[in-house]
């Protein structure tokens, strides 16, 4: 009820505006799908990642070391992570496979030599060139406390790595934002966005009071929840109790309820 009586007023005081292009309800339903598995596959990677390095870090900890970063993958229905070296000549230095329940205890360590097959090498090829991007571009903002995640998603004809933030040290707070969008033409041009204008930082310092999570997106951002904002509340979700996340713009609203996206048109509420 609390939740409900705060997206109320905070709908009440945004001030809607009007576009020239205003979605049906057909077509954000088909815009929902496509972010939910967007933002699926972004939980899934980041997530096999974490269950990775602690499992390779209880088997094989000195593997850790020499570590460079990360690649992740569906290979049919299993998953697969792969750790790689660093420098410029990077190579794998351990896979992780997961089964279709993708749990901790079932993850299988390989540690053999090997190359990167066809699929691995042009994953890596975009996330090293989005690290670079990330370095030498002002619009990527960088900060001590902030841990930047890039994570490659290669899906039918896209190409594309999202760019996530991770604060350090505070198990408490939750930022939405500084989040970005770097997408691979076919000549390997890059075109690259900031998703959030300003991000949105959650604290929990009671975690039984939190039911979930509202926040706007400006008209310089996208008009609906991105894949980003799923992604982080899926990472948090079991950690934080928040099951919900609500995202409102100038002309949509998006409400996340942890396993359905929905869109609606804000000119079709209820007065």
């Amino acid at each position: 009820m609390r939740y409900l009586l705060a997206l109320i007023l905070f709908i009440g005081a945004f001030t809607s505006k009007a576009d020239d292009k205003l979605y049906t309800q057909t077509e954000l339903n088909h815009i929902a799908d496509g972010i939910k598995k967007k933002g699926l596959a972004l939980y899934l990677n980041q997530k096999m990642y974490w269950n990775s390095y602690r499992l390779i870090n209880n088997t094989h900890p000195e593997i850790l070391d020499s570590m460079g970063g990360e690649i992740g993958y569906l290979d049919g229905i299993i998953y697969r992570c792969v750790l790689y070296s660093k420098g410029n000549n990077a190579i794998p230095i351990a896979t992780v496979t997961y089964d279709t329940t993708y749990n901790l205890d079932n993850g299988f360590v390989d540690v053999q030599p090997r190359l990167f097959s066809a699929s691995e090498a042009e994953l890596l090829k975009m996330q090293q060139a989005a690290r670079h991007l990330i370095e030498i571009d002002t619009l990527f903002k960088h900060y001590s406390n902030v841990y930047i995640i890039t994570i490659p998603l290669i899906s039918k004809n896209e190409k594309e790595v999202y760019v996530l933030s991770y604060l350090k040290g505070d198990d408490k707070e939750i930022e939405f934002g500084n989040d970005y969008q770097i997408s691979f033409e076919l000549n390997r041009q890059m075109n690259y966005r900031k998703l959030h204008k300003q991000s949105t930082f959650c604290r929990f310092d009671n975690i039984d009071s939190i039911v979930g999570h509202i926040h706007v997106h400006y008209p310089e951002d996208p008009p609906f929840m991105t894949p980003t904002d799923i992604c982080m509340s899926l990472l948090y979700e079991k950690h934080r109790n928040m099951h919900n996340c609500t995202v409102i713009s100038d002309r949509y609203i998006s409400i996340w309820n942890g396993k359905m996206l929905y869109i609606v048109r804000r000119d079709r509420l209820p007065n």
